[in-house]
């Protein structure tokens, strides 16, 4: 069986490459604004697609574990190929309500079960171990092909807004044949897989319950729970930077090539992970990204360009790396069974606390000013350092999974 699944390892460098080519990642906003939507109707469209992307993550994590983790990121990827076409196929803003909808249901049904394809297919090649380092090369490639692809975005945008769309969808179609090409059979797997024995319950909703019923499930909700908010303090800090930089009175041109830069200089930094692991225990990664992170960004406060460039990459690169790592740490603990519907339940938290994290940094820049609000975020990552200390002090009894 190793021997067709290893195939997969090949097929997924392909898909995360073609996946990752988002001609319009960095453009989007500015096709909205040139359709005539308003700034309001822009910010109704970003909550249709968290909402819609918020609610489906566990049914469609669900439906993966129950119909396989291939056809789920497949149909994920369907439809956001009709996200792309709809953008330019219509203009009226319900129609672009169901669109943007359609696009969160995609990176829905792709979130968990993606990397959850990955895991198992290592798995039966008894590869598991080489997870960090096979993800940390994938995660390099995504990263570069993205900042690649934001910056060819531009230059193709200026043919034609159609043209960045047609792009965008046969990239995506490309990355369904890869998946498609993929072999899974979630009855062999499961056939022979210990979990799978030691499961009473036949439903995987209420595996899943069990799942976090049990002591592991419980530890592992409590680390979702804090890895959760320290992304809600990075990912806002980072998209944010946008109103950051503008206030240093850089031009768009320029906003769009840092992060390009950025992006890029973060993908090649992922292949420091493995060695990284092997160096230092979680728990010590762990606290060195919280407290870094937590630290630098309250150095925001000082309003200096060139520092707060600094810390923008920092934040770029270093809870990256740390989410890979914690992700390995993760996938070696739980079970085979329902691994889509564990890793989508963690992507559920953690656009909930994104999503308010949004709003709350929202309404603090426009009470506190973009750089205080931005130098405020540093002191809230006290909050999952208190956490992440409960999370060791309390569960020291397991052994952290080490690659």
């Amino acid at each position: 069986m190793g021997n067709r699944y290893s195939k997969n390892i090949s097929l997924y460098f392909a898909y995360a490459l073609f996946y990752s080519l988002v001609f319009d990642r960095a453009i989007f906003i500015l096709y909205l604004t040139d359709t005539g939507f308003s700034n309001a109707q822009i910010g109704v469209l970003q909550s249709v697609l968290f909402f819609s992307s918020f609610a489906l993550e566990l049914p469609t994590g669900i439906l993966g574990d129950s119909i396989g983790r291939k056809w789920s990121v497949f149909w994920g990827l369907i439809c956001m190929m009709l996200h792309y076409s709809g953008m330019v196929a219509f203009s009226s803003f319900a129609a672009f309500v169901l669109i943007f909808f359609l696009l969160g249901a995609g990176f829905a049904f792709i979130s968990g079960a993606n990397k959850s394809l990955l895991y198992d297919s290592l798995k039966e090649c008894g590869r598991e171990n080489e997870y960090l380092r096979v993800n940390s090369r994938i995660n390099t490639i995504s990263a570069v092909a993205l900042g690649v692809a934001m910056v060819a975005g531009g230059y193709i945008k200026s043919v034609s807004w159609t043209l960045v769309y047609a792009s965008a969808v046969v990239s995506t179609g490309f990355a369904a044949v890869c998946v498609f090409l993929m072999y899974e059979n979630r009855e062999e797997q499961l056939s022979h897989a210990s979990d799978a024995e030691t499961s009473s319950m036949s439903s995987t909703l209420t595996e899943l319950k069990q799942f976090f019923s049990s002591s592991l499930g419980v530890k592992l909700l409590w680390l979702f729970v804090a890895f959760g908010l320290f992304e809600a303090i990075s990912t806002p800090f980072f998209i944010m930077n946008q109103k950051l930089l503008s206030h240093y009175n850089l031009t768009a041109a320029e906003i769009g090539m840092a992060f390009a830069a950025i992006q890029i200089f973060s993908g090649v930094s992922y292949l420091a992970s493995t060695k990284i692991n092997d160096l230092l225990s979680y728990e010590k990664i762990s606290f060195i990204a919280l407290i870094s992170s937590g630290l630098l960004v309250m150095t925001t406060y000082a309003g200096n360009l060139y520092l707060s460039l600094a810390v923008f990459c920092y934040i770029a690169v270093v809870p990256e790396i740390f989410f890979v790592i914690t992700e390995t740490h993760v996938q070696h603990q739980i079970p085979s069974r329902t691994r889509a519907s564990i890793m989508s339940s963690w992507s559920f938290i953690q656009t909930f606390f994104i999503s308010v994290s949004y709003i709350l940094i929202g309404k603090l820049m426009d009470v506190l000013g973009v750089v205080n609000a931005m130098s405020l975020y540093g002191l809230l990552a006290v909050i999952p350092i208190g956490m992440f200390i409960y999370y060791f002090r309390n569960h020291h009894s397991y052994n952290t999974t080490r690659t």
